[in-house]
């Protein structure tokens, strides 16, 4: 009867809805307070904070540093390649030290000319944190677990959703189980986040970081 009952709850509310809940369900008490506070400012539209234009040392942080995050370290590596003070680096909350990357990363990768095959997974710890100025995450969960593990770090947590176009939203769903092409279209996502955060900081500065 319980099985029939979540069964016809899953075909009704959003999968968005279910995902927060399960969320919620994996999440400590201290974690659970940050994400209904979370949760509150996305439902009345308030954008996330962007990165100072000053920025130089940047952690990309997802769960298993398998898919989005490696991706974004080797975009965001090329993008500024010769650039002298520029920082870059990608962790994983939940992640198996010496994991390669997953398989759909890897062919996916090869649309924007990016080799993932030599990628390895690290966990994220207390120095790769201190040393970053900024930590981009790319949903509400890596944002709690973060926040709520290294509480110093909220200043400098950011989502790199927040430079996806209004319609993508912030949260960048991962995509391990939903297949080559989800993760094709998240790594579209990402490669657009990467080229807005670069721009921001090129405006802001007035000079190309990426010396083009």
């Amino acid at each position: 009867m319980k099985t029939q009952i979540k069964s016809e709850i899953k075909k009704i509310l959003p999968s968005r809805v279910l995902r927060t809940v399960q969320q919620f369900r994996r999440s400590n008490n201290s974690e659970r307070g940050l994400m209904l506070k979370t949760a509150a400012l996305r439902r009345v539209g308030v954008r996330p904070k962007l990165i100072p234009a000053t920025t130089r040392s940047f952690l990309f942080v997802c769960h298993g540093n398998i898919m989005r995050s490696p991706m974004c370290e080797a975009l965001m590596r090329r993008a500024v390649t010769g650039v002298v003070g520029f920082t870059v680096a990608s962790a994983g909350l939940n992640a198996t030290p010496g994991r390669p990357a997953h398989p759909w990363a890897v062919e996916a990768a090869r649309e924007f000319d990016i080799r993932l095959e030599n990628h390895r997974a690290r966990v994220l710890d207390i120095e790769m944190v201190e040393q970053a100025d900024a930590l981009l995450v790319m949903d509400f969960e890596n944002y709690v677990q973060v926040v709520g593990k290294y509480p110093n770090s909220k200043k400098k947590a950011f989502f790199l959703g927040a430079y996806a176009n209004e319609a993508q939203g912030i949260e960048i769903r991962d995509p391990y189980y939903l297949g080559l092409q989800a993760t094709s279209g998240c790594f579209h996502v990402l490669n657009t986040c990467i080229s807005s955060l670069l721009e921001s900081i090129c405006l802001e500065q007035g000079a190309n970081p990426t010396g083009h």
